[in-house]
């Protein structure tokens, strides 16, 4: 196993819970991002201690969720998440345990943990690793493995189906037999739009967002999500997205094919995404519409116009046309803002008011629009609205 580097802050935290008594072992992510040679983000601690007594020892502690035994240490600017051994009993809500049972071995505690790869735990005095599922091995042979029997780990938090399938995607693992056996959308039944939607995006944002649309599709969750239209369309864009920007893809899977101009409607009433999200995807279906009218340069232009960088982008790439994606990212954006006048120039130069100001405006961007040029002649542009 890679050494772990604990970040001070992370150490300081141990060492007081160690010194009274807590026995700390840091688990999760960090410890399986050392396993396999990532470089960790997040520290976590789990120890005999209560939560009360955590908050006791520590000066800025937030308890996000004490009642089942995690509080948050604020230590020099980061945040420590501080877990008390635990055992678990019941998931009626299919996320939050019905009992929470404080116990004092770490061994226990893992035995509650979703994949092998995550009931790791390293005692942060001794050093000495603590392994009761294999796994270790799990991660170093790339395998995502419930921890105990599949559809038992999914019925207590059903939203476990799609972080087996983020992990696979993110990590670049397979998943055990046993374990893709269990996974569909049954388990999702009980759990929050958003909380899925969370899991979806992180899919969307992995190194390999097509094998993770794969297993989502293979396994139903995706038309589960979405439906047979919209699962086809992210089936489509799968293998473009992993050269569009993080903040893009959704869109982009979205967005591909003839699925009309509603996509975004769509993806907001399935699963809550935010109007910025929405609007982008219903601005790149449109967009895709329009490019295959017209990709010469004005085309390219009239859709930036239209709809925005970001949106002719994705419907460039989607439609896989590598002169019109080099366009959309080179061609201006032409818009009543950038024209050399605005409406009370018009009205002082022309006489005009009322309707005729904004029909003058839309004349001048639809003629820069096709030459941009004049866009540095004012006189000339402004001329040309007038015949």
């Amino acid at each position: 196993m890679n050494q772990i580097v604990i970040p001070a802050q992370v150490k300081h935290v141990a060492s007081v819970i160690a010194a009274h008594g807590g026995t700390p072992h840091y688990v999760g992510g960090a410890v399986r991002d050392t396993v396999i040679g990532r470089v960790p983000h997040d520290y976590d601690i789990a120890s005999s201690l209560s939560p009360q007594t955590v908050q006791s020892l520590f000066a800025n502690v937030i308890p996000t969720g004490a009642q089942h035994g995690t509080v948050t240490v604020i230590n020099d600017g980061m945040s420590i998440e501080v877990t008390t051994f635990r055992s678990e009993q019941g998931h009626t809500d299919c996320r939050h345990p019905d009992n929470v049972s404080f116990i004092g071995s770490i061994v226990d505690d893992l035995a509650r943990r979703d994949f092998t790869m995550n009931a790791v735990a390293i005692d942060a005095t001794s050093g000495a690793i603590v392994d009761p599922h294999g796994g270790m091995q799990d991660a170093l042979d790339c395998i995502v493995r419930t921890v105990g029997e599949p559809r038992l780990r999914f019925a207590e938090d059903g939203l476990r189906v799609m972080r087996a399938v983020r992990f696979a995607a993110q990590l670049g693992f397979s998943i055990d037999a046993s374990t893709l056996a269990a996974i569909g959308p049954k388990p999702l039944t009980g759990v929050s739009t958003e909380r899925i939607r969370d899991e979806l995006l992180k899919v969307l944002s992995s190194a390999d967002p097509a094998s993770g649309i794969a297993l989502l599709c293979t396994t139903g969750i995706m038309k589960y999500l979405i439906g047979d239209s919209l699962t086809l369309s992210f089936v489509s864009a799968a293998p473009s997205l992993a050269s569009i920007d993080i903040p893009m893809r959704l869109a982009a899977a979205a967005c591909r094919g003839n699925i009309g101009s509603d996509v975004g409607v769509e993806l907001k009433r399935l699963l809550k995404v935010d109007s910025r999200d929405a609007q982008l995807c219903s601005n790149a279906a449109r967009a895709i519409v329009m490019l295959r009218e017209d990709r010469s340069l004005r085309g390219v232009r009239a859709a930036l116009s239209a709809f925005g960088r970001d949106a002719v982008v994705i419907a460039a790439l989607l439609e896989h046309d590598s002169i019109t994606v080099s366009a959309s990212r080179a061609e201006p954006i032409i818009t009543a803002r950038t024209l050399p006048f605005n409406g009370d120039d018009i009205m002082h130069m022309t006489g005009v008011t009322g309707s005729a100001v904004g029909a003058i405006i839309r004349k001048a961007v639809s003629a820069a629009i096709r030459e941009p040029f004049l866009l540095a002649d004012s006189d000339r542009l402004l001329a040309l609205t007038q015949t």
